[in-house]
């Protein structure tokens, strides 16, 4: 396996050129033999890079499917190690306050805005696409530009009606020396009518062409050649929002985006945030980012996210995603884990199904919206989150590729610009190549959000980002489900660095008789030999042993014990012997429980 699969990794060699070969013997009659036009080096690297980076691709790709079925050990040394964090250009992460933007942005901005608000006001943010529209034409000069007005279908009865109207009225126009300009639109029942009115014109001006809207009897009798030109915008139909009176105006900070104004009347800041997302996810072009702020709108209601928050989706999943405290900078942390998949059955039932998979969507949206609800969307605060994403365990890359890409759509477009971090942890050993095959095609934006773990550094790198307390227990940190012994109490995080070939004792502070004392120590790649003690004050009095000294493998996730002093007050004390060659981290905390008696 390990030498077929070298093979196929190993770039593809161009033939050989052939020089030294004797001349062919030439006739009386065949001409001069023509040299070959030598190709420069440039030239030639060109030529074989194109010739082999789409056989490469294919070849790494059946390569990883087929060491997926056999030992990883075995091919690891193939691939070329993974970067903790892959290399890319220097990027520094934009400012969401206005006065740092750009003039262009700045522009830019203002211009959503206002676009945002003509949308509120017309009635139309948060209606989907009109099915049909009413064109009013007219010469320049007459009426100015078209208009263009949204109605029903035009039912065959009416367009006939509408269009004998309209011969009766040009007749009568020409007894008078007068054409008139447009004839009244009608429109549907229940609405209010345009009222449009027509001046004296020449009669050498043709009649203009109408397109007619359906409407009721009652409203066919009104038509009518009004004597002066007035025009007022239709009213909006089939939408959603109620139609406000003439002398009213609609409030712009009446639709929001979790929990945001779209548009606020007092400068709120998280409205610009909020539009600086939709804006740097489009590069700043404001009909792409008005038109994706609009989708994300109709989205929302269709999908009904805004009541996800107190839905109860009962499901399998609960493993796969959930959120979990806060990195070092205050941004939520969502926690995804794919193993559950490994479960064929489940997997088949998941994704397979429409209805399963719409459930499984629905359950993943409301994690995610759980996460928003921690978000503030101030300037200077936390407006993002970061995604953790353990490949441990997870089905093979097909069907992983399958998972992620049928929700990444759906995120990517409704969530613009939310990721702060992206880290991956536990990776298979042909991550990096597929990462170095693809980061080519990545931003540099993106390409500064995403951390990838080694294997072997999972709690190392997480601690970079993520603080002891709030790291889970399953990856090296202290962070436990409702966890009574530290919630609500101060107990700061202590480090210890120890040496190679170094020994230390750690000692607690001392407690009193009837008092608990409660601790937390990880060692970050343990590999060391551990044991803990209670130590009694005063003298002639014994040690008791509370863990035998022992040696801790790499795969133990952090310790978690306690101890009452029941006769003596005295101290607790952890000893950790370092044998290895390489220095440790230790980080502990503890908390002394009083006796309520």
């Amino acid at each position: 396996m390990g030498e077929e699969t070298e093979k196929l990794l190993s770039p593809v060699e161009p033939a050989p050129v052939v020089t030294d070969v004797a001349p062919a013997v030439e006739s009386e009659t065949s001409p001069p033999p023509v040299p070959a036009e030598e190709k420069s080096p440039a030239e030639k690297i060109i030529e074989e890079a194109a010739s082999t980076a789409e056989e490469q691709e294919e070849k790494l790709a059946d390569a990883v499917e087929k060491a997926e079925e056999k030992t990883v050990v075995e091919n690891r040394e193939l691939i070329p190690p993974i970067d903790e964090e892959p290399a890319a250009a220097p990027f520094v992460e934009e400012s969401y306050y206005v006065k740092d933007l750009k003039e262009s942005e700045k522009r830019a901005l203002q211009d959503l805005k206002s676009k945002i608000a003509d949308a509120i006001k017309n009635n139309s943010f948060l209606a989907p696409p009109p099915k049909a529209a009413t064109t009013v034409a007219s010469t320049e000069g007459d009426l100015g530009k078209a208009e263009e007005e949204e109605n029903k279908e035009v039912s065959a009865e009416v367009e006939d009606a509408a269009k004998e109207e309209e011969k009766e009225v040009k007749a009568e126009g020409d007894l008078f020396g007068e054409v008139p300009a447009i004839i009244e639109t009608p429109v549907v029942a229940g609405a209010e009518e345009v009222a449009v009115t027509t001046t004296p014109l020449v009669p050498e001006v043709a009649p203009l062409a109408v397109e007619e809207v359906s409407a009721s009897p009652a409203e066919e009798e009104k038509m009518i050649v009004p004597s002066t030109l007035e025009v007022e915008p239709l009213p909006s139909h089939d939408r959603d929002i109620p139609i406000e009176a003439e002398d009213e105006t609609p409030s712009l900070e009446d639709l929001c985006l979790w929990g945001v104004p779209l548009l606020h009347t007092k400068g709120d800041e998280r409205t610009d945030v909020v539009l600086l997302k939709f804006l740097r996810a489009r590069d700043f072009k404001v009909n792409d980012a008005m038109s994706m702020l609009k989708d994300t709108v109709f989205w929302r209601k269709e999908f009904e996210a805004d009541n996800l928050i107190e839905e109860e989706i009962a499901t399998e999943f609960d493993s796969v995603a959930y959120m979990h405290g806060v990195d070092k900078e205050g941004h939520p942390v969502c926690y995804n884990h794919y193993g559950v998949f490994q479960d064929k059955e489940l997997y088949q039932k998941t994704f397979a199904d429409e209805a399963q998979f719409k459930k499984f969507l629905r359950w993943r949206i409301q994690v995610l919206e759980n996460g928003m609800q921690k978000l503030d969307f101030s300037p200077s605060g936390v407006h993002s989150m970061v995604q953790v994403i353990d490949l441990k365990d997870s089905p093979g890359f097909v069907k992983r590729r399958n998972i992620t890409k049928k929700a990444f759509s759906l995120l990517q477009d409704n969530y613009p610009e939310l990721v702060a971090k992206q880290i991956f942890v536990n990776v298979p050993w042909y991550f990096g190549a597929l990462y170095s095959l693809h980061g080519k095609f990545v931003t540099a934006r993106s390409k500064s959000k995403v951390v990838v773990a080694r294997p072997e550094k999972v709690t190392e790198t997480l601690l970079k980002y993520i603080s002891p307390e709030s790291l889970p227990v399953r990856y090296g940190g202290f962070g436990r489900s409702n966890d009574t012994d530290f919630e609500g109490v101060e107990a700061p995080v202590l480090e210890v660095i120890l040496k190679a070939g170094e020994k230390q004792a750690i000692e607690l502070p001392e407690q009193e008789v009837g008092s608990t004392m409660v601790w937390d120590v990880v060692v970050v790649g343990w590999e060391v030999t551990y044991g803990e003690e209670f130590v009694p004050s005063g003298e002639g009095k014994y040690t008791v042993i509370i863990q035998k000294q022992k040696k801790v493998t790499a795969a133990e996730e952090p310790l978690r014990n306690s101890f009452k002093a029941t006769t003596h007050p005295g101290k607790v004390v952890i000893t950790i012997d370092n044998s290895s060659r390489r220095k440790k981290l230790v980080e502990y905390r503890h908390t002394i429980k009083k006796d309520a008696s």
